[in-house]
């Protein structure tokens, strides 16, 4: 089960996409602000930041260890989205890139809720349907090349606008604003492209496959990918196709 995503930061572009969350966040001074799977912190002081009382969470103990050493003024716990819990109710709960990862989205939702105050929002960004597209595509058509299963189990859910929407009213929000992007994310640190992207950010599916065929496999990926996914400069991009709301409890 993932409860939580692996550490990408450097692929899922914090620098502007999740500082760009925070501001539609826009946290206000002595607000109580929960970020879910927070992972090493980032995003949890840029809310601390703005006067906010910012707590982060995240189901590995690693990186709440470098967020309490690296921002010590937020604070931090080890916990999941399934497992929220607040003494007091939050004004806001934040989640960047995270909800894809959550198998049971209806128990994520309803225990961002349960931790929410009436009229509190839930801001997030998340993985929509068509996300990664190509990259699927290219490793499928990579495991026929192979003689392997082109469909193995996927550990992400990408819901279309209308999903979304549907399952956050089913669990007691309003929608506020939702809006699907399309956005092309540099893989600065792939200079192999395709391969190294799912040694990374697609590990649980290379999991699913015989460990003395997965090189061949990603090398054939890599292959299938390389015209639509690599620029005239020589770098890469993953095909994004992001889910971006706000919602408030009701």
């Amino acid at each position: 089960m993932h409860c939580d995503p692996p550490y990408y930061d450097w692929l899922s572009d914090v620098s502007t996409s999740g500082f760009s969350l925070v501001r539609l966040l826009n946290p206000q001074p002595g607000e109580q602000v929960l970020d879910v799977s927070c992972r090493t912190g980032e995003l949890t002081a840029a809310i601390a930041d703005q006067g906010s009382v910012a707590k982060g969470v995240c189901g590995d103990p690693g990186k709440i260890d470098k967020a309490r050493s690296s921002y010590p003024h937020a604070e931090f716990e080890v916990s999941n989205a399934y497992e929220l819990a607040a003494d007091n109710p939050y004004d806001a709960v934040f989640c960047y890139a995270a909800l894809h990862w959550l198998p049971r989205p209806e128990d994520a939702l309803a225990s961002v809720h349960g931790v929410l105050r009436p009229g509190g929002r839930f801001v997030a960004e998340m993985g929509a349907a068509g996300n990664w597209t190509a990259l699927i595509d290219g490793l499928r058509q990579a495991a026929d090349a192979v003689g392997l299963p082109r469909h193995v189990p996927l550990p992400w859910h990408f819901p279309t606008a209308a999903e979304q929407a549907a399952l956050l009213e089913s669990a007691g929000f309003r929608v506020r604003m939702l809006e699907c992007l399309d956005r092309s994310t540099p893989m600065v640190d792939c200079p192999r492209g395709a391969e190294d992207w799912w040694r990374t950010v697609g590990s649980p599916v290379l999991a699913a496959y015989p460990s003395e065929h997965v090189d061949e496999l990603l090398v054939k990926a890599t292959d299938f990918t390389r015209a639509t996914l690599m620029g005239s400069d020589g770098t890469w991009h993953a095909d994004g196709t992001r889910l971006r709301f706000v919602a408030e409890a009701v």
